[in-house]
C-alpha cells in the first residue's frame, strides 16, 4: 500500500471532521424538526341513515375527501360509517360498520366491525374516538358528526338500522367523556341540520375549543370537503371553522334553500350563560298580558326548523335577535349581546337575522313540548333565570285556564261605497289581553275533492277595538296586480 504523504493526511482528517460534524448537526436537525413537527387527526362519524340509503350522499362525500387531496402525513383522516340501510355498495353496509383511512387521494377500510353497530348509541362513539387516539396518535383532534340533526332536545345521528335510535346531547357528552381523550379537541363540528344551539354548545365546552354548526337546516350536499385539502397543522380551531365556512359558503351559492354555518368560542359560553341568566331574571311578574306581549316578540324573532310542509316546528330562534326584541321588556341587554358577539368568532347566512347562535324557546309546537320538551329540557340541565322564565311562559303556553281564543269569527255588518265592513265582539278577558289585529284577505287556490288545498295571501287589513271590546274593520275590495306587456298579471302587490 502505497503511503499518503503527509500534508494530504492532514486534509483528509480535517474533512473527514468537516463531513461528520456537518452529518452530526443534519441530524440534530432532522431529530428537532421532526419532535416540533405538530399533528393533527381528524375524525369524521358518519351516520348514514336516508341521506345514503336514499340519495347516497354519505358516499358522496367521502368521494369528496377522496379528491380533496389530503396527504394523510401531519393531517390524518379517519371515517366511521355505519346506521345505514345501503345494501352493501360503497362505503355503507347494513350489515357492518367500517372505519376508512383517506389519504393521496385514496380510501383503505383499516377496522371492521363484525355486526352493524348502533350510531345513535354513545359507545359506538366511544369507540371511534378510542381507535383514532390509539391507531393514529396526534397532538391535536378533531370529531366532525355527519347526518340528520334535530336541535338539542331530539339530538343528532339517527340510525335507521336501529329504529330511528339518535345520540341525545346527554350520549354525546358520555361519548366524549368515555372517550378519556388526551385533551380537548380543536373543534368539534355537525355537518347536520340545527346543532348550532346554546344548548348544544353549553355541553361541549368541556370537550372543545370550538364548535361548527348550523343553525338552520342544511340540505343533502351538506359541507364541502375540499377544505380538506387546505388544512395544516398550525391552524387554530377558529382558523379552521373559517375554512370551513367559507367553503360551505361558496358551495350555496346555487341553492334554492337557505344556509347557515357558524363557529363558536365554546371557552366563552360561561359567560354568555351567565349574562343570559342576568338578562331574563329582569323578566317582570307574567300575566297574561305581558304572555300575550311576549308572543308577539316570540313569534316576531327569527326562527328555525320550521317546517310547515312537513307540519313540523323545532322551536329554536335566534339568540340575538330574541334578546333585542324582549329589550323592549326587560330594559338593556348589552352585557349579553356583547358577550354573544364574542362567542361567535364567525358566521355565514342567507338568512336576516340569522346572528350565529339559537336556543329553545317553546311556543309553536305545543303538543311536542307538553309531551316531550319540557321535560326534556330539565334534563339538558340548563339552570338558572332562563329555565324559570321558559317554565313561567311555557305554563301560560299550555294552561287551560289561559282566557280562550278558539271559534271566534267576523262577521260582516255593511258593504257600501268604503268597502266590506266586518265586526267581532271579545269578552272583557278577551279585550283585556288583545293586542292587535288585523284581516287577512286570501285567494282560494286550486281545488281537490271539493276541498281549497291552498290559498295565497292577497292583502291585509289592521284592526281597532274600542273600548267595548268590539274589533271593526273595512275592505275596500280591491287588491293591486302588475300587468306586464304579453298581458299576463304579477300579484297581488301587498
Amino acid at each position: 500500500m502505497r503511503k499518503i504523504p503527509e500534508p494530504s493526511r492532514r486534509l483528509l482528517f480535517i474533512s473527514l471532521m468537516v463531513m461528520i460534524v456537518t452529518v452530526f448537526c443534519s441530524f440534530l436537525s432532522f431529530g428537532y424538526s421532526e419532535k416540533t413537527r405538530k399533528t393533527l387527526t381528524v375524525m369524521i362519524y358518519m351516520c348514514g341513515s336516508n341521506l345514503e340509503s336514499l340519495h347516497g350522499c354519505g358516499s358522496a362525500d367521502i368521494e369528496e375527501m377522496i379528491q380533496s387531496g389530503i396527504q394523510g402525513q401531519d393531517v390524518k383522516l379517519l371515517v366511521m360509517t355505519g346506521g345505514s340501510k345501503s345494501s352493501g355498495v360503497g362505503y355503507f353496509n347494513a350489515e357492518t360498520s367500517g372505519i376508512y383511512e383517506i389519504s393521496r387521494g385514496r380510501q383503505r377500510r383499516v377496522w371492521n366491525s363484525d355486526i352493524t353497530m348502533n350510531m345513535g348509541d354513545a359507545a359506538t362513539l366511544t369507540l371511534f374516538l378510542q381507535y383514532g387516539v390509539e391507531k393514529k396518535p396526534a397532538d391535536d383532534y378533531a370529531l366532525i358528526l355527519w347526518d340528520h340533526g334535530e336541535g338539542p332536545l331530539d339530538g343528532v345521528c339517527i340510525d335507521e338500522n336501529f329504529k330511528n335510535d339518535r345520540l341525545s346531547l346527554d350520549e354525546l357528552k358520555e361519548g366524549l367523556m368515555n372517550a378519556d381523550l388526551p385533551r380537548k379537541l380543536k373543534l368539534i363540528g355537525f355537518d347536520a341540520c340545527l346543532m348550532a344551539d346554546l344548548e348544544v354548545a353549553e355541553t361541549l365546552a368541556p370537550f372543545a375549543d370550538y364548535m361548527i354548526a348550523s343553525q338552520e337546516r342544511e340540505n343533502g350536499q351538506g359541507w364541502d370537503y375540499s377544505f380538506l385539502q387546505d388544512l395544516s397543522t398550525d391552524q387554530s380551531g377558529s382558523e379552521i371553522g373559517r375554512l370551513i365556512i367559507d367553503s360551505f359558503s361558496s358551495s350555496q351559492k346555487n341553492q334554492e334553500e337557505p344556509y347557515t354555518l357558524s363557529c363558536i368560542d365554546l371557552s366563552r359560553m360561561k359567560n354568555v350563560s351567565e349574562e343570559l341568566n342576568e338578562f331574563f331574571a329582569l323578566t317582570p311578574e307574567m300575566d297574561e298580558r305581558l304572555y300575550s306581549r311576549m308572543s308577539f316578540l316570540r313569534l316576531d324573532t327569527t326562527t328555525f326548523g320550521w317546517s310547515p310542509d312537513e307540519g313540523n316546528a323545532h322551536d329554536l330562534v335566534d339568540l340575538y335577535d330574541l334578546t333585542e326584541k324582549m329589550e323592549e321588556i326587560m330594559g338593556d341587554a348589552s352585557p349579553l349581546k356583547n358577550s354573544l358577539k364574542k362567542a361567535i368568532v364567525y358566521n355565514k347566512s342567507s338568512i336576516q337575522g340569522a346572528h350565529g347562535l339559537s336556543v329553545y324557546y317553546p311556543y309553536v309546537n305545543q303538543p311536542k313540548y307538553l309531551m316531550e320538551w319540557r321535560e326534556g329540557y330539565h334534563q339538558l340541565r340548563i339552570e338558572g333565570a332562563y329555565l324559570r322564565h321558559l317554565e313561567t311562559f311555557g305554563s301560560f303556553l299550555i294552561d287551560e285556564g289561559v282566557v280562550s281564543w278558539n271559534h271566534l269569527h267576523a262577521e260582516e255588518t255593511a258593504v257600501d261605497e268604503d268597502g266590506n265592513h266586518f265586526a267581532l265582539q271579545l269578552s272583557p278577558e278577551q279585550t283585556e289581553q288583545f293586542l292587535f289585529g288585523q284581516l287577512l284577505i286570501l285567494e282560494q287556490g286550486s281545488i281537490i275533492s271539493g276541498e281549497a288545498t291552498n290559498y295565497s295571501l292577497v292583502g291585509s287589513v289592521p284592526a281597532q277595538i274600542d273600548e267595548k271590546g268590539l274589533v271593526t274593520c273595512v275592505y275596500s275590495g280591491r287588491t293591486l296586480y302588475i300587468q306586464r306587456e304579453n298581458g299576463k298579471f304579477i300579484g297581488p302587490i301587498r
